[in-house]
This record gives C-alpha cells, structure tokens and sequence, in this order.
C-alpha cells in the first residue's frame, strides 16, 4: 500500500491540464525476461546461449519476437531493450547463495544496467514483463511468493518513477500450467494457480494506480487465452507439444561433456551451474546434434520449445500489444 501511495502521489503531482490527452511516446524502454529478449542473454553468454541454430538469432524461439513486430505499428519506433533470457521478478542473489542465482538477471539489476549507460525522457514507454522464471524455472509459487515477485515489480515501478519515468506498462502472465514444461515438471495446478494469483495481485496494484495516469496493464492472459480457445484463428493446430524436444534437462554440464564440447567448455564454471539451475536455460543449450540438423517443421505449433512460444504467436501478440498501446497511447517519431 505504501508503494502504491507513493506512486499515486507522484503521480497526482505530475497531472496537467492535458491529462485528459493519450500520453505520449517516442521510446520503448523494455525490462524482462526471455519472451522479450532479442540477443542480450546471447551477447552475455558469448553467442552461446541459446543455441543458434536451432534457436533464431539469439531468440528464445524459432524467430523475432513479439517486441519486433511493434514496428509494424510504430514506423521509425526506438527500443531500448534490456530484458534477458533467465531474468527473474526479484533479486533472489540477495536472499539466497545458491550459484543458480548469482549468474541471472533480475529486474532491479536490468533498471541498473540500463541507467548506467541511458537515462529515461519524458517520451519513453517502459514496459516491464516479469515473473514466469521466478515461478517455472525457480519454484516459488507459493502465494506468498507471488506477493513477493508483486512487490519487486511495484519497487521497480516506483525506481522508474522517481528517475523520470512518465508511463509505464505492465504485462500480466499468461498461464503458466499450460506450456509443455509445466506439463514436464508435474507443476500444471501450482503453475496455472500461481499465474493466476500473480495477475490478481497485478490487477489490484494497477487499479491502485489507475489514478495517477502513470501505470496501466496490459492482459495478455487474454491473448494466450484466446489462442488456447480458438487456436484455427491464428493458424495452430497444437497448443500441447513442443516443436523443439532437444531434451527438458539434459546433461550438458559435467566436466567430460564440457571437454568434449567446445561450446560448452566456452562457460565457465560458474555460468554452467546456474544454466544447470534454470531447466528453461538448459534447454537452450542445444546438443551438437541438435545444431547440426535441419530447421525444424514448427508449423501450426504453438510452443517453439518447452515454454517458449513460437514465430507465430510471436507475431500475434506483437499484434495485439501493438493495437492495445496504439489505443492507449499516441506516438511521436523523434
């Protein structure tokens, strides 16, 4: 409650005469994980994660993703762009020694990294999309946990705020128990529960700031929702399977494996065991045979690999995301 008042009070204190106008912007500025990654997590990891083949580029799927196609939308659009494959909601760095958490990302380091080198203007959109490793990839998905992962998503709303930020844009989850890793992991009613009670908690945190005109939402439960009803409407044909299966949590990271793979023996010790820690990550790491073979058939698919979604529905959220902040929000080209 106290962050939201002081998010409200800011908030309250910026209004003009104008409020009434759609804000506007001529920057997006994204913080959040792999489904918006476009090639830092693969910078970080020296073109090694995700495998490219049979990953595109340094995506978490089979082609760009859906923050790509916002310049469909928006001719001439700038993005800066610090989400990361792995990242996570909170800093759990600070909470726990484990070595799967002192390599990955988290949305306070990403707004810190951004800072260092940038600065927000009044003109940017910050979008923040965040949560589903804290849940999938790490199990806290607990209620208190989805709590926790709430208040370091309105901690970072409040940060952006006070160093200039003008209109933020939360993404909600989309439900966790329904992409083949849950399914994997026998976590499908703890995954779907989880997703759903963090939306609630992200739905109430919106309503709250509603009045300041400084954060709105964005559901995009209700985009994979849809998908999942009618999935003929955006040419799939399998909402369950994965395209690429290299294997959920292969053995990649053992001393043999490394020696006798290049690739892997290009992470050091430290990045391999908290690759090893994130099954998501892991995944990425593709087999040699894997990255020899042909391009995968990913037609009327609906997930690339075990949570990640594919080009498709990439392009159809980009889509939808476009027409939502097209509604919104009013864009001046700088």
């Amino acid at each position: 409650m106290i962050r939201a008042c002081f998010i409200c009070l800011l908030g309250l204190l910026a209004q003009t005469a104008h409020a009434a106008e759609p804000p506007a912007f001529s920057r997006i500025v994204m913080f959040g994980d792999s489904l918006s990654d476009t090639g830092k997590m693969y910078g970080k990891m020296r073109g090694y994660l995700p495998s490219s083949p049979p990953y595109h580029e340094g995506r978490f799927s089979n082609g760009p993703v859906w923050l790509e196609h916002l310049a469909t939308y928006f001719p001439g659009l700038k993005i800066a762009n610090e989400a990361e494959g792995g990242a996570t909601a909170v800093a759990y760095n600070k909470i726990s020694w484990h070595p799967k958490y002192q390599v990955i990302n988290n949305l306070d380091y990403e707004i810190t990294q951004f800072l260092q080198k940038d600065a927000l203007q009044p003109d940017d959109l910050v979008i923040l999309w965040v949560g589903a490793n804290d849940y999938l990839a790490y199990g806290w998905n607990t209620e208190q946990d989805a709590k926790r992962v709430r208040d370091a998503i309105s901690d970072a709303a409040n940060r952006l705020v006070l160093n200039g930020a003008k209109q933020i844009l939360l993404f909600n989850l989309p439900d966790l128990g329904q992409n083949p890793s849950a399914r994997s992991q026998q976590v499908v009613e703890a995954a779907s529960h989880v997703s759903r009670y963090h939306n609630e908690l992200l739905q109430n945190l919106a309503r709250q700031l509603a009045p300041t005109g400084l954060v709105r939402l964005f559901d995009i439960d209700k985009q994979f929702d849809e998908m999942l009803r009618e999935p003929q409407n955006f040419g799939l044909s399998d909402t369950e399977h994965a395209c690429y299966d290299g294997g959920y949590v292969w053995k990649p990271f053992s001393a043999r494996s490394a020696a006798s793979d290049g690739q892997l023996a290009a992470f050091a010790p430290a990045e391999r065991l908290a690759i090893a820690g994130n099954p998501l990550l892991a995944q990425a790491v593709a087999s040699p045979m894997m990255r020899k073979s042909a391009p995968l058939n990913c037609e009327g698919k609906m997930y690339w690999d075990q949570v990640h979604p594919t080009r498709v529905v990439h392009a159809a959220l980009g889509e939808r995301a476009g027409a939502f902040i097209e509604s919104q929000y009013e864009f001046i080209p700088r």
